[in-house]
């Protein structure tokens, strides 16, 4: 598992820069009040994002037994952490929205919203832990990981709405 967390590690940095990117970008029109502008930066760093998760998953899927031997030489760890090489390849396909939105939440000054999204994210992953882990042992953790970030995604979602309501457009006036 601690080097399966590097190659979570090494994807939540590389798509972390895009939520970075939106958060400026999209923060700067959001405190400009220019929706357009505003829904342009998600737009197209979302793309972005979401393609190079794509290009991520698929790295890893090719060279992913490589990488694990960059870490180790033991032959018992390699085959374990191959047999959970899955799961790490699905998770830049899942943790991409979740991070984008961490994105625009910030920028957008809505940390109230992020916090409660995040809270009911986590507690609805500690209690998937509960019943994943002793049936189906480690995949259930991983399984965890990725519904803990579907569901993070998901609660962000269900109040960008109320970022755009809130966006009136100073371009419109």
């Amino acid at each position: 598992n601690a080097i399966l967390l590097h190659f979570f590690n090494m994807m939540a940095y590389g798509l972390d820069g895009f939520a970075h990117a939106v958060e400026a970008l999209a923060g700067s029109a959001y405190g400009a009040k220019n929706k357009s502008v505003f829904r342009r930066a998600v737009w197209l760093t979302t793309l972005w994002a979401g393609l190079v998760s794509v290009l991520v998953a698929i790295v890893y899927w090719l060279a992913g037994p490589l990488i694990i031997s960059w870490f180790t030489n033991i032959d018992n760890v390699i085959a374990v952490a191959e047999t959970y090489l899955p799961w790490v390849i699905l998770l830049p396909l899942v943790s991409v929205w979740s991070f984008q939105l961490d994105g625009i939440f910030i920028g957008a000054g809505f940390a109230r919203e992020m916090r409660n999204g995040m809270v009911v994210s986590f507690l609805l992953y500690l209690g998937s832990l509960q019943l994943l882990i002793p049936w189906l042992g480690n995949h259930g953790l991983f399984l965890g990981l990725c519904l803990f970030m579907v569901i993070r995604a998901l609660g962000l979602y269900y109040y960008y709405p109320s970022i755009e309501k809130s966006l009136v457009d100073s371009t419109s006036k």
